[in-house]
């Protein structure tokens, strides 16, 4: 788990991995998984997570489960992408075996119920929304120059790409990086990084436009769907800084 002092703090999800990525034995010198492998892997990564509660047969669990996927907090692939793999194995009442030992004592039966619930509890709540966050084109970014900066987030550039699970695009030497994500609702946030290979701190803008979100509001969203705990005190010597950086 990360240090809570940290800018991207763990977000409070039962199925939260941190980051995590599973790899089976031997498969080192391997290739990338193709399309048709995609499901197995996504299944896995789901019950890695099941190591982390105490039981899956309650209703919660499940609800929980599923707003963490749709929400795309705890992995970089969308709800989506995992349904298939839940419905194949609801199915075919078949789980991966590697799967069933990362789910760290939960049986193939009891992991094959959660799914059945699940995929009820999935289909449920169509249509998905989109995730909470979502990376849309640097372009449609207004100018730096017409924006509003609300805080900032002291943090690798690695690390932020896995909290908001999207990536910064490549900037030619001297330009700052800039990632523009879309919340839920439509509103636009930007991280701006300082001019360097790999900045630690990050502006978080608004566009400076009329109808924008309270910058409360939004500092409250991404620590909610992202873990980012944005600072704002001292803002004008922060960015002073990030100025001369």
């Amino acid at each position: 788990m990360q240090d809570r002092d940290s800018a991207a703090q763990a977000v409070d999800r039962p199925f939260s991995l941190d980051g995590l990525t599973i790899e089976r034995p031997g498969t080192e010198n391997e290739s990338p998984p193709t399309e048709f492998d995609a499901e197995p892997e996504l299944l896995v990564q789901l019950c890695a997570s099941m190591a982390y509660v105490d039981e899956l047969s309650g209703a919660e669990i499940v609800a929980d489960a599923a707003t963490d996927l749709i929400d795309r907090v705890s992995y970089v692939a969308t709800v989506a992408e995992f349904y298939p793999a839940f419905a194949e194995a609801v199915a075919t009442r078949t789980v991966p075996e590697l799967a069933v030992q990362l789910a760290d004592g939960f049986t193939e039966e009891q992991i094959l119920d959660f799914l059945r619930r699940l995929v009820a509890e999935l289909d449920r709540r169509r249509p998905w929304p989109d995730p909470a966050l979502v990376s849309v084109d640097p372009l449609t970014w207004p100018s730096l120059g017409s924006s509003v900066p609300i805080g900032w987030v002291d943090i690798a550039i690695s690390d932020l790409e896995w909290a908001v699970k999207a990536a910064f695009a490549d900037v030619p030497d001297g330009d700052n990086p800039l990632l523009v994500l879309r919340m839920r609702g439509g509103q636009l946030v930007a991280l701006v990084g300082d001019e360097e290979p790999n900045p630690s701190r990050f502006l978080v803008l608004l566009p400076d436009l009329d109808d924008q979100a309270d910058p409360a509001e939004v500092s409250d969203y991404l620590a909610r769907y992202a873990g980012l705990s944005v600072e704002s005190d001292e803002l004008t010597e922060a960015m002073a800084e990030a100025i001369r950086a």
